[in-house]
């Protein structure tokens, strides 16, 4: 059986992070692809970003109490 590389596919470029190597531009560019197709439907979808939310209560729980 081989086990071909999926190079240039987000499955790619888990399995570099999977195995702990350094990622080729090919899967680079699918992560970053796939990553903005995300941020995209999230936006379109009327949800905030990722971590917007957290870092939101992070700084309220950091102000001084009135």
């Amino acid at each position: 059986m081989t086990d071909a590389f999926p190079h240039g596919e987000m499955r790619g470029y888990r399995r570099h992070l999977r195995e702990n190597t350094i990622a080729c531009d090919p899967c680079l560019d699918a992560a970053r692809r796939d990553y903005a197709a995300r941020t995209r439907a999230r936006a379109a979808a009327g949800k905030p970003p990722k971590g917007v939310i957290a870092k939101a209560r992070a700084a309220k729980k950091a102000q001084p109490d009135a």
